[in-house]
């Protein structure tokens, strides 16, 4: 610059520095600080916690709600795609660990994890590709892109374990409408049943709201067209479609994927899905609304043009039972 300043390098903020501005800053600030550059901007939740990835990979696990945070390891990649708790801190003291999924598929797998204390991330010898991973029963449970479910337990032992293979293959109907760019899938528990909803995507013409099957030069949104979801059965290791989920809400997107019931939250629409667009990486990615089972219509919750700029997604967050915390209770 001529008069011989520098713009600041926030990308390259040293991590001890970035924790200890990020533990003093009220939520609303943390949310903020996502706009400073883009390397600070992937987030998701899970459990009621906000799941924060900063620079150099550096994660850092936020509870709104009490205040309280913590930092796990450096991730060993940058695209992270979904992170989950294994278990809430508060609750479970030091008996806690995180998991993740990232978006560049290798041989090894692109399951990692790390429980309190380690001072790396770990991954399943025998670990493969997922497209979603839930915490359930103990164990995380992750869905292929082939449809079959592998239930870990990465938390009792210094080895990972892979309990069961569930081999159980997506329904042939899933594959039916080729008039669609992408599917999405999602892993879900819901009154003690495994759940998944799939996301069918279509390219629209941001100009005139119709669907096109090609890029062109405007620009076109990558939105929902519609979900389908489906149980399944242990014993006969298939999945069935579900036609309703009566009074239960799933949200989906970047967060850990939840079930609540409409009748805890009678301002929300029963037997619906309520999406975020966790491809972040799409162009103009702003989609985010409900689909309503009872009539497969698609209400759109927000509105590009009150979301301009957003790099990522954003996501839900259920808060837990209010939990007595004390701030000297919690290492950060």
């Amino acid at each position: 610059m001529a008069d011989g300043r520098h713009s600041p390098d926030w990308a390259n903020i040293q991590t001890d520095l970035l924790g200890l501005i990020l533990d003093r800053l009220p939520f609303i600030d943390v949310l903020r600080c996502r706009g400073v550059c883009n390397s600070w901007r992937r987030m998701g939740s899970s459990r009621g916690w906000l799941m924060i990835w900063g620079v150099q990979q550096n994660p850092y696990i936020f509870n709104p709600f009490l205040d309280v945070g913590f930092h796990p390891p450096p991730a060993p990649t940058k695209f992270i795609h979904k992170a989950i708790l294994l278990a809430d801190p508060i609750l479970n003291g030091r008996n806690y660990g995180v998991a993740a999924i990232y978006s560049c598929p290798s041989v090894g797998g692109n399951l990692i994890y790390t429980n309190c204390g380690d001072s790396h991330w770990s991954r399943p010898r025998e670990g493969r590709n997922y497209a979603d991973i839930i915490c359930w029963k103990d164990h995380v449970y992750a869905l292929s892109n082939r449809g079959f479910v592998d239930v870990w337990d990465l938390g009792s032992s210094s080895t990972p374990l892979r309990k069961m293979t569930i081999e159980s293959s997506f329904p042939l109907e899933m594959f039916v409408d080729i008039d669609l760019d992408c599917k999405q899938f999602y892993l879900v528990e819901s009154l003690g049943q495994l759940l998944y909803a799939v996301r069918y995507t279509g390219i629209f013409d941001g100009q005139d709201g119709g669907m096109v099957y090609e890029m062109v030069l405007h620009l076109p949104e990558h939105r929902a067209k519609m979900f389908r979801v489906y149980k399944l059965d242990f014993l006969g290791k298939k999945w069935e479609k579900v036609e309703s989920l009566g009074d239960e809400m799933l949200f989906v997107g970047a967060n850990e994927s939840i079930a609540v019931s409409a009748k805890d939250f009678p301002q929300y629409q029963k037997n619906s899905i309520y999406f975020t667009q966790d491809n972040w990486w799409l162009m103009k990615s702003h989609d985010a609304g409900l689909f309503s089972l009872e009539d497969d219509s698609i209400r759109r919750v927000f509105k590009p043009d009150v979301m301009p700029g957003i790099m990522t997604p954003p996501c839900w967050i259920l808060p837990r039972s209010p939990q007595k915390c004390l701030p000297g209770d919690f290492i950060h």
